[in-house]
């Protein structure tokens, strides 16, 4: 693309390179601020469980059943920490997509 073909689509009101480029850039950095943001890891629980702090179950605060044992086969989302516990020690397995 010649630069007098870049130079006539921003007169035409359509983003220049960089201004397309940056924006990018910030939808990037907002996914990544909010996974980090949150403090939660996902799991897919294989035995019923009890978490030990604060968790959720698909983004949303648990029942009062839910708080006293979660069944196996929910996937929930737990402090980093307790999800590499119980990944460990078998309870549970990864449930987060694979990043590129």
């Amino acid at each position: 693309m010649s630069e007098e073909q870049i130079n006539a689509g921003e007169e035409a009101g359509s983003p220049s390179i960089n201004e397309h480029v940056e924006s990018i850039r910030k939808g990037r950095q907002a996914k990544a601020a909010g996974k980090a943001k949150s403090g939660l890891f996902p799991v897919k629980l294989l035995r019923n469980y009890r978490p030990a702090g604060k968790f959720t179950i698909g983004g949303e605060d648990p029942t009062e059943e839910q708080q006293a044992k979660v069944l196996a086969g929910t996937s929930i989302e737990v402090p980093v920490e307790e999800a590499r516990s119980v990944i460990d020690k078998g309870i549970a397995t990864r449930n987060d997509p694979i990043d590129d």
